[in-house]
């Protein structure tokens, strides 16, 4: 049962990793999206269109605020996916080792306890 919750573990991990690298994707193409609306507005100013210059502006900021909201959510999102892949490493490490100490103790009685001390004296 522990290895199909890492496995579960491990497809969310990489999905929210996935989804982290859109978001990041979308935060570029806003911030182009911000440079080209300012270079607009500037072309705009030149040929004395105050009121489209402030259509670009204001496009711009938006597009900013956009780039700057969109990349501390990529970044929270990343965040998730390591926590969430470090709990799948976790899941199965511990499964692991409970199947090791499942193994450990039927060998330990199937063996003398005489014999047991006498291998951990000639291990030192």
């Amino acid at each position: 049962m522990g290895a199909g919750k890492s496995k579960d573990l491990s497809d969310v991990a990489f999905d929210l990793t996935f989804a982290a690298k859109q978001i990041q994707n979308d935060a570029k193409r806003a911030q182009k999206d911000e440079v080209r609306e300012k270079s607009e507005a500037v072309k705009a100013m030149q040929l004395n269109q105050m009121e489209i210059a402030k259509v670009h502006a204001e496009n711009s900021i938006r597009s900013k605020n956009n780039y700057i909201n969109l990349m501390k959510l990529g970044a929270r999102m990343e965040s998730v996916a390591m926590q969430v892949k470090n709990a799948a490493t976790v899941n199965n490490i511990s499964s692991q080792l409970s199947q090791a100490t499942v193994s450990m103790e039927g060998a330990l009685k199937s063996m003398n306890a005489a014999e047991v001390c006498a291998l951990f004296r000639l291990q030192k």
